[in-house]
């Protein structure tokens, strides 16, 4: 399996075609903040989501780690390095 580690949004589109279906709209933001940032933490991603919504709309630490488990279970998604100072990476299927 290749990584994905440049590129564009349609890259990220045509690596994740199969997936698209069945992955949810939260799971797709959350896929798109990895790839542009794959730094990112549960609770920057759950922070960056809940600033794009309204304030009935936050969603929580916990539900994006939720979701982010749920992607490494797809095989869309690992964790490489150590949870402090790790990146998220997106696998080619």
């Amino acid at each position: 399996k290749d990584v994905v580690k440049d590129g564009t949004k349609n890259d990220l589109k045509d690596v994740l075609k199969d997936v698209l279906k069945e992955l949810s709209e939260r799971q797709m933001v959350i896929l798109g903040m990895i790839y542009s940032e794959p730094t990112l933490s549960a609770k920057a991603i759950s922070e960056k989501i809940s600033e794009k919504t309204s304030e009935k709309e936050k969603v929580n630490t916990r539900t994006v780690e939720r979701d982010l488990a749920e992607l490494k279970k797809m095989g869309v998604l690992n964790r490489e390095g150590a949870k402090k100072n790790g990146r998220w990476v997106i696998v080619q299927q």
